[in-house]
């Protein structure tokens, strides 16, 4: 006897194709006694189903001829990514090649201006800056500070700047007052003093607190120029410093203190003392002008407030051995500073913020330019250091497109 055994579904069920494509596909189960496996799905004729085969027959034969058709234009698309990423390479390796050639040409222009300025910048020409471009680098670098307000202030100001500015309360910053006679002096006194002292702001006025005229005028200045000063600051007051009181050496110039040069204990000079760090700041006339009100120059109470009776020596060895004959503080000009806690810094380091080096009309020209090459050289290191940038992404989606090409063709070949 010949058995029919059907099993009721409320839909059919369907398979998804490898080309994206869902077709009907009956379910089977074996009746238990005989074990054929029979079609369950009633919905289909034996008919039917001959039909359903042969339209799937046909949308394969047309879905593998759009794959085909699909393959070929992907293909062509990666074709085209990769030609135009290679011209890219090379647009980015030739204006790589001409910011090579414009940071050796930079470099050649600066050791060469570098060479005409040996015996002002011969130790450290990082440290070989003109007061103008110091200025700059503080404005740049250190935006949020009352030192920086107050370059904006002094590039408005009419000549003399430094007295416009005194009848505001502000006579300037520590560190563009005054120069030094080479890049070690300014390297090691600027590393003495430390960044905050030479950022430091100077004024007249003993009181500069928060609720007075000048730290008001000094914070409306800076919002007329879109700046705020979050920084903590310190302020210098001329007024409030203890001045120097034994008198400033007679007929000279610069108004150097009257300060004993250190002896050995047998009366001979200590050897490599270069002098007192005080008296080492070259001052212009208007600086040389500018007093307290109880009369004393800035020698007297700014430098000598912030350096005391600070010693320079010629070498680490000459700081050495003048030690036990040095009551304060003492530094070398190759870079060591011991304080009188007897605390010794040893090694190199060059201050972002230091003093500007005394030079002459002529030398100072050199350095203008000196500071213009050096910023090309800088902004050509810069513009190489993106363009590698660009050229390393570049060649990896490069990589990337070949490999699926490579890829793609090598499967339609075989």
């Amino acid at each position: 006897m010949f058995l029919l055994w059907t099993q009721v579904t409320s839909a059919s069920s369907y398979e998804r194709e490898g080309t994206g494509y869902s077709t009907p596909y009956p379910r089977t189960t074996t009746p238990p006694e005989s074990g054929i496996p029979l079609i369950t799905n009633p919905g289909l004729t034996p008919c039917s189903q001959i039909g359903v085969l042969a339209i799937r027959s046909s949308s394969l034969a047309l879905s593998s001829q759009t794959s085909l058709m699909d393959m070929a234009q992907y293909a062509e698309s990666l074709k085209e990514k990769i030609n135009t990423y290679e011209e890219y390479r090379f647009e980015v390796d030739k204006h790589l090649e001409s910011l090579q050639a414009e940071h050796e040409h930079a470099e050649q222009e600066l050791s060469a201006l570098q060479a005409s300025l040996e015996p002002l910048g011969a130790s450290f020409p990082e440290c070989l800056s003109t007061k103008e471009s110091m200025m700059k680098q503080i404005e740049e670098k250190h935006h949020d500070t009352a030192a920086s307000v107050f370059c904006c202030l002094y590039r408005e100001a009419p000549p003399p700047q430094s007295f416009f500015l005194s009848n505001k309360g502000m006579f300037g910053v520590v560190a563009l007052l005054g120069s030094v006679a080479s890049t070690s002096l300014s390297r090691v006194l600027s590393e003495y003093l430390g960044k905050d002292t030479m950022l430091s702001l100077v004024c007249k006025s003993s009181q500069f607190g928060q609720k007075s005229d000048e730290y008001r005028k000094l914070q409306s200045e800076a919002a007329s120029h879109g700046r705020t000063i979050t920084n903590r600051f310190l302020v210098i007051c001329l007024d409030a410093t203890r001045p120097w009181r034994n008198g400033v050496v007679k007929n000279d110039p610069q108004k150097r203190l009257a300060m004993d040069s250190p002896y050995l204990p047998n009366g001979d000079p200590i050897p490599g003392f270069k002098g007192y760090g005080v008296n080492m700041i070259h001052l212009n006339s208007e600086e040389l002008d500018i007093q307290s009100n109880s009369g004393h120059g800035l020698r007297e109470t700014l430098f000598y407030g912030i350096f005391g009776e600070l010693q320079v020596y010629e070498t680490a060895e000459d700081l050495e051995a003048a030690l036990p004959h040095i009551n304060g503080d003492a530094v070398s000009l190759d870079g060591v500073i011991a304080r009188e806690n007897g605390f010794i810094y040893s090694g190199c380091c060059t201050p972002e913020v230091h003093f500007p080096i005394t030079v002459t009309e002529k030398q100072e020209k050199a350095l203008v330019r000196m500071e213009i090459a050096r910023g090309k050289k800088r902004k050509a290191e810069k513009e190489i250091a993106e363009e590698n940038s660009k050229k390393r992404r570049l060649v990896k989606k490069l990589k990337k497109a070949t490999e699926k090409y490579e890829c793609l063709t090598a499967t339609a070949d075989s």
